[in-house]
């Protein structure tokens, strides 16, 4: 019985051999290269978010970014500690070297640019959101699960 809960302690608590990582690489991730923007196309899963603006407490997410058509879509649910949140948008975005943003004229920014190299699964999106109820820029990051842009729901 003491053999069992040790093997079911060390299991459960995992071996990091003092490596302290933000992120734990999932199966199916792809990384996202700084060197030609064409990684970027795929589809992404909503991995963080914040907002100094709203007090979020869950929130879903899928990312599409088409370097074909030049354009991002996103669909994002955000439970905050007053209200829901859904926004599903498309955006006509250029491309950088290691990052894409909005090329029309709108209210709402988004820019996104890839991880640093130990983040290299994932990008980073400073989002200023501009719906009926609020104004907020989103910071989120995320996690690139396909080279394609298939639609996928979260």
């Amino acid at each position: 019985m003491i053999l069992l809960l040790t093997v079911l302690f060390t299991v459960s608590c995992g071996g990091t051999n003092g490596s302290a990582s933000s992120h734990t690489t999932e199966a199916g991730t792809i990384p996202v290269s700084s060197s030609t923007a064409g990684s970027f196309h795929g589809t992404y899963r909503l991995s963080d978010i914040y907002s100094a603006d709203l007090s979020i407490v869950r929130a879903e997410g899928v990312q599409y970014v088409d370097t074909v058509k030049n354009k991002v879509r996103i669909e994002i649910e955000i439970e905050t500690l007053l209200d829901n949140y859904k926004i599903e948008r498309e955006y006509p975005i250029e491309f950088g070297k290691s990052s894409f943003m909005l090329t029309s004229v709108s209210a709402e920014k988004y820019e996104s640019e890839n991880s640093s190299a130990k983040k290299s699964y994932y990008i980073d999106t400073h989002y200023l959101a501009e719906m009926p109820d609020f104004l907020a820029l989103l910071n989120i990051e995320w996690q690139k699960i396909s080279n394609s842009t298939a639609e996928i729901k979260f």
